[in-house]
């Protein structure tokens, strides 16, 4: 259980690291895009 617990965590802080790397470009194009919906 312990093993898989740390498995998943590592994981987890992989995806994590790989989405804050490509986000901030997904994040800005989603923001744009509503705030072009909004007005």
């Amino acid at each position: 259980m312990t093993s898989i617990r740390l498995v998943y965590r590592a994981n987890v802080r992989t995806f994590l690291e790989t989405a804050a790397a490509i986000n901030p470009q997904l994040l800005g194009f989603h923001l744009a895009n509503r705030r072009r919906a909004n007005i």
